[in-house]
């Protein structure tokens, strides 16, 4: 499977937005304005693996770091608990990770 970015983000916003009951306006605009601002950090990561630059330990670390981070944002938006703020990205992660291991493997 050829690797996309722009299919793979648009798969994680829904994912997002599952995990947390859609949440109205500001989860859609929390959405589409974090996953916006790392989409060029996620291409380059996904490039990397992909491409065997980077390893799936190094990888895998940069994800934690993104997790943190959007998990951060999310919390601090006050649109969840933490929670729920950290199983929603997560899950939107998982996506990421998904499809970058599909990309390897094709």
């Amino acid at each position: 499977m050829a690797f996309d970015i722009d299919t793979v983000i648009a798969d994680m916003r829904g994912t997002l937005q599952e995990a947390v009951g859609a949440g109205g306006r500001e989860m859609q605009a929390f959405a589409e304005r974090a996953l916006a601002d790392h989409r060029e950090a996620l291409a380059a990561l996904a490039e990397a693996r992909i491409n065997g630059t980077i390893d799936e330990a190094v990888f895998q670390a940069e994800i934690e770091r993104e997790r943190r981070v959007l998990s951060t944002e999310l919390f601090t938006l006050k649109i969840l608990g933490r929670a729920a703020a950290e199983r929603a990205v997560n899950d939107a992660l998982a996506v990421f990770a998904r499809a970058v291991a599909a990309a390897i493997r094709d």
